[in-house]
């Protein structure tokens, strides 16, 4: 446990030690950045839910867009 602390004790380089195999904190925050509004709201309710696989129902209805709007349209940027 006080290895860990260590390695998180400096900020800069906090998020370059969380990682787990080829899935790091830093790269997964950059890919939240990466999409729209409606789409982070549909992924955080989505995740929230526990869900590996959604249709586009599904997704409509977690960013209050239209059931008949395609996922493509709901998370374009």
């Amino acid at each position: 446990m006080t290895e860990l602390a260590c390695l998180l004790a400096d900020e800069r380089r906090r998020l370059d030690q969380l990682e787990v195999g080829q899935t790091s904190v830093r790269t997964q925050l950059a890919a939240a950045q990466a999409v729209s509004g409606p789409a982070r709201q549909a992924l955080a309710l989505l995740a929230a839910a526990s869900l590996r696989e959604a249709q586009g129902p599904a997704v409509a209805a977690a960013c209050s867009a239209p059931l008949s709007a395609s996922c493509d349209d709901i998370l374009a940027p």
